[in-house]
């Protein structure tokens, strides 16, 4: 370097001698460097044999300035762009944004209810896609939107989120209040109170207590205040039912009992005196002096363990009970003796058919109507008579058999149903460990069903997004979502991962030989960029 500023020196110096007073050379060294490292050194006679000479890269200040730093002190990361300074290209900066947007990465919001997907993987707030996620825009118009409910719960009508009607709001079935104030009924009142669907309000009902009141099973004291308890009607004074009579009987003066339904002897009309005598109740007296009889015996009607035993062939009261139709002594159920005979009760009139009577003896559960929740087992009726039959359980709310739970569900309670078949109800897998995964699992994920949906043990992380591999472009494959992530360049290829350019003549160096300072070009040897002196 010494050499060449002395050769410059020198030169400055003839030219020099053109003038009178030129005391001093002024030298100027140019170095051109295939790298486009151009150094300037300045000196001032007669410093240049003396001094060593300090040489500054040619737009290495701007590029500073710039913001630029020396490609040798800098090494970019994965997934950025490498941008040259203009005046310089041995120093860069690294551009992670503008790979971003190379790489199809330009969202930076979405539309709701879709949201940025696909995160650039530098890090930087740009996104490839936007993607539908109804749960999550729903649920930020209102934390009442689900997509289901929970047991006793159901949509609500006109309740829907505006992104998807798949999710709404719940409301109250209030199952176990089961009526509008105006049905309460009398006998029972308001008990506690249900918002239900439709914003209706439903109740339980409470039997009236009717404190001051009674149950009488004859009727209440005619005139006595009444209270409807329930289904029953009850009395502040009961009843005394202190007469028994169904009838006045002739020749008798009698008072009649409202609350009975019976007369009461007071007296004796006149002429009828025999007939308000006080009966003589004395069995014995009566005739009735025995204990027992082997044969036919009439009873004492004040003693049934007294009796007038009938001798052999005296067959007065047999005579008498058939004399006058009471010729029946049994029955085929479902027909019963009736009517007795007054003189021997194993003598009836006549023979009643009582399905209902024959029905409960062969099984007490043989009802004629069944309550609400049951019906008649067609297998187990009555064959007396078809109308009785034992109650099955329809099992309501009780929709699957243990075979027919859905896929996604397990199985909730049970009852048996008619037929005497085991139905359940169906709860919805909890999938515990699992999650949902908007964009699927991660390959090879266990996979749970809930409800309808496909939920993974774990997601795919979908960080990778190109649908191929660039060219020159070393790749790898994310598997659960079949894309492509760049992690560097193939050899030979630089910058954003293109095939250079290599021709000379295209880049400008068009010269084959310069007289002066060249720049060579990197491909071909022979091919040269001259440097004219002053440029």
């Amino acid at each position: 370097m010494r050499k060449i500023g002395a050769y410059c020196c020198g030169l400055f110096m003839s030219i020099a001698r053109t003038c009178k007073k030129c005391e001093a050379c002024f030298v100027v060294s140019i170095v051109f460097l295939i790298s486009s490292n151009v150094y300037a050194a300045i000196c001032f006679l007669p410093d240049c044999h003396d001094k060593p000479m300090q040489f500054t890269p040619q737009g290495a200040d701007e590029c500073l300035a710039d913001g630029y730093v020396s490609i040798d002190d800098l090494q970019c990361p994965q997934y950025t762009n490498i941008e040259y300074c203009v005046e310089n290209t041995s120093y860069i900066k690294c551009d992670a944004r503008q790979w971003c947007v190379d790489n199809g990465y330009e969202l930076v919001e979405c539309e709701i209810p879709e949201y940025l997907d696909g995160q650039c993987p530098n890090g930087e707030n740009l996104y490839m896609y936007c993607t539908e996620d109804f749960m999550k825009a729903c649920s930020e118009l209102s934390a009442d939107y689900v997509l289901e409910c929970e047991d006793g719960y159901t949509k609500a009508d006109g309740e829907e989120c505006p992104y998807s009607d798949d999710y709404g709001k719940c409301c109250n079935l209030c199952e176990g209040y089961d009526y509008l104030a105006s049905e309460i009924g009398e006998g029972f009142h308001l008990g506690d109170a249900c918002e239900a669907c439709g914003g209706v309000t439903k109740y339980k009902r409470e039997v009236n207590a009717c404190e001051g009141y009674q149950s009488c099973p004859d009727g209440g004291k005619l005139g006595a205040a009444t209270c409807m308890h329930g289904t029953e009607r009850w009395y502040d004074e009961c009843c005394e039912n202190l007469c028994n009579l169904d009838a006045c009987p002739e020749g008798t003066d009698c008072t009649y009992e409202t609350c009975s339904g019976k007369y009461c002897a007071v007296g004796c009309l006149t002429g009828y005196e025999n007939y308000c005598d006080v009966p003589v109740m004395d069995c014995v007296a009566l005739g009735y002096t025995d204990t027992s009889c082997e044969g036919d015996k009439m009873i004492c009607p004040y003693d049934s363990g007294r009796f007038l035993c009938i001798q052999m062939g005296d067959d007065i009261t047999k005579k008498w009970c058939q004399d006058n139709g009471y010729t029946v002594t049994s029955c085929s159920i479902p027909t019963y003796p009736s009517e007795p005979c007054p003189t021997d009760p194993t003598y009836y009139k006549t023979c009643v058919s009582d399905t209902a009577k024959a029905c409960s003896e062969v099984n007490s559960e043989y009802v004629a109507t069944c309550p609400s929740g049951y019906q008649k087992d067609s297998s187990d009726l009555c064959s007396y008579d078809n109308t009785y039959g034992a109650c099955c359980n329809l099992c309501n709310g009780y929709d699957y058999l243990l075979s027919e739970i859905p896929t996604g569900y397990v199985t909730g309670d049970s009852c048996i149903a008619c037929g005497n078949i085991t139905k359940y109800q169906a709860v919805i897998n909890t999938c515990e460990g699992f999650q949902a995964c908007p964009n699927g699992g991660e390959t090879g994920a266990a996979m749970c069903q809930h409800g309808s949906d496909i939920w993974y043990a774990e997601c795919c992380p979908h960080a990778c997004s190109l649908d191929s591999c660039p060219e020159g472009t070393v790749c790898t494959v994310e598997e659960c979502s079949g894309k492509y992530c760049a992690v560097g360049c193939l050899t030979n290829y630089i910058d954003y991962c293109d095939v250079p350019e290599m021709n000379c003549e295209t880049l400008g160096y068009t010269a084959t030989s310069c007289d002066g300072a060249k720049l060579i070009c990197p491909y071909d040897t022979g091919k040269f960029y001259c440097i004219q002196l002053g440029e």
